[in-house]
């Protein structure tokens, strides 16, 4: 990103990865990807999960699976100073808006146009 004058931030699932980009380069930004584990789908070892994770590495933001935010989470996460940007809404979500009471802004991928 040498010589890019544009706005961009990193992001990634693995805390240790997070951990060595944020010291790595302390000015920029670096995101913590989270998602459920296989087994983990109760809300309070996901948390445990996720708050280890994060102390692992202190985020500048989370992104999280939007199917997983759960009431609460953003009002938690914001008394710690962190947004929280969401990922995988389908068109129902966008439409509705109701992902705005979950999370402060989304992140979606724009599907490759056919050749």
């Amino acid at each position: 990103l040498e010589g890019y004058r544009g706005d961009y931030a990193l992001q990634c699932y693995n805390p240790l990865v997070c951990r060595w980009l944020r010291k790595r380069a302390p000015g920029m930004p670096v995101g913590l990807l989270l998602n459920d584990l296989p087994g983990l789908h109760f809300e309070l070892a996901r948390r445990v999960k996720d708050n280890l994770f994060s102390a692992i590495c202190r985020p500048n933001f989370l992104t999280y699976n939007i199917e997983y935010v759960s009431d609460g989470m953003l009002d938690r996460h914001r008394s710690n100073g962190l947004v929280v940007l969401g990922f995988g809404l389908d068109s129902t979500d966008l439409a509705s808006g109701a992902f705005k009471a979950k999370v402060d802004n989304i992140i979606f991928e724009l599907a490759a146009a056919p050749p």
